[in-house]
């Protein structure tokens, strides 16, 4: 149950990750090479 636990939370950081280099892309006008990472 903890292993799963774990899994779930650095899941969790990868998405935010992703939703920020996202964002900060768009801001940037880089989009093509923060979307796609």
């Amino acid at each position: 149950m903890g292993e799963q636990s774990k899994d779930v939370h650095k899941y969790h950081q990868v998405i935010t990750q992703l939703c920020v280099h996202a964002c900060v892309g768009r801001l940037e006008g880089e989009d093509d090479e923060y979307v796609y990472f």
